[in-house]
């Protein structure tokens, strides 16, 4: 890595630590980002979720938008203001995704006590339908058979373990990872290089703005059109690139670049 920027060498090199010690160590306990007014949330976890990964594809991505993108920022920005910035960005995704989090998490709580004190078809699919697709759309096999016979004790008692499962599931659950740093790494390039162009899919040359622009209309659409508990991460992603887009316009009115 001695092609890269001492900043981004340092940031490589504590993402791809990271992932490998949580290969045998359980870092998401201490370092992943919890749900505020959890027993288990931290401060510090708004900085060190982001070097946390699910998957080698999750770390090899940032790792080479940082060695592409991060660098050419660092040498056009400077050391520390890169610094700032990317520390700028991860603070701002996460304390917009804990907000809005926090708030998801009190709505499906009260649909959840709603549910557990009057359970129905009804209830039941208004609950679920907060979830993320992947995880509900299981659940609607059982839902018509649940519509068919609400009565049934049967069907009462499974669409209670599954609205217990999926409760546990979320509350229990941490943030690893910033997708939102990739975005946001990817709007500050485009604004302080407005003609910089990118190979989409290594082939087509696009120029970075319009691609930008582009991912943030479709990002706002998925925001407005998606499940309740999808939205915190979506809208913490806007709020990075919003984060990257003001820095970038502050670091060029105060500093000329």
């Amino acid at each position: 890595m001695y092609f890269l920027t001492p900043a981004n060498r340092v940031i490589v090199g504590m993402h791809l630590c990271g992932f490998v010690l949580s290969q045998g160590i359980n870092l998401t306990t201490t370092f992943g980002l919890w749900e505020m007014g959890c027993s288990r949330f931290s401060p510090h976890q708004w900085i060190t979720h982001a070097f946390l990964h699910n998957s080698l594809w999750d770390v090899g991505t940032h790792v080479l938008i940082m060695m592409g993108l991060g660098t050419a920022l660092e040498r056009t920005l400077g050391t520390w203001r890169f610094v700032v910035l990317y520390l700028f960005i991860a603070l701002s995704t996460a304390c917009v995704y804990s907000l809005f989090r926090h708030q998801a998490i009190a709505h499906v709580t009260g649909l959840y006590n709603a549910f557990m004190d009057s359970a129905s078809p009804k209830t039941f699919i208004k609950y679920v339908n907060c979830f993320p697709e992947k995880m509900y759309q299981p659940c609607h096999t059982f839902y018509n058979a649940f519509l068919l016979d609400p009565d049934r004790s049967e069907h009462l008692s499974e669409s209670k373990s599954i609205v217990s499962y999926l409760q546990a599931s979320m509350v229990n659950t941490p943030r690893i990872g910033c997708s939102g740093m990739l975005w946001s790494i990817l709007t500050a390039f485009s604004t302080l290089l407005p003609q910089a162009r990118i190979a989409l899919l290594m082939l087509f040359p696009v120029r970075a703005v319009y691609f930008v622009g582009a991912y943030i209309a479709f990002l706002t659409y998925q925001t407005l059109q998606g499940a309740l508990l999808n939205q915190p991460e979506r809208l913490s992603e806007l709020a990075g690139m919003l984060a990257a887009f003001l820095f970038i316009k502050y670091a060029q009115r105060s500093f000329r670049l």
